[in-house]
């Protein structure tokens, strides 16, 4: 499992995705999970990020992993709330990001057990 933390870039997937391919080969993927914020839900759902056709698809063809064995999907990304619960919008100030972490360690935490 691939677990990504972005903000409004989401070339960070494929680049990260590429960059572990390359240096192992013999890397086992087979699900892409994504930690973001309101903001950068939307914008990775506007990107050419897909299975499909997108940039994960032609980093997949690329070292020969059919993109159907990876699960990404809309419930593959995971928005960040605040200690009160609440969806981020955006981390733009140090203020956000410290009120944006305990909810990252949380889901990482969780990953890590399933």
């Amino acid at each position: 499992m691939l677990v990504a933390v972005t903000g409004s870039s989401s070339q960070v997937v494929p680049e990260t995705l590429y960059g572990l391919l390359y240096d192992q080969s013999d890397l086992f993927l087979d699900e892409i999970r994504i930690i973001t914020t309101i903001q950068g839900k939307q914008r990775l759902l506007e990107s050419p990020l897909s299975l499909e056709s997108g940039a994960i698809h032609s980093v997949c063809e690329e070292f020969n992993i059919p993109p159907k064995s990876i699960s990404f999907n809309n419930n593959s990304i995971t928005i960040l709330c605040d200690k009160f619960g609440n969806p981020l919008v955006d981390i733009i100030t140090a203020q956000d990001n410290e009120a944006a972490e305990p909810d990252k360690s949380a889901h990482t935490k969780t990953l890590r057990r399933s």
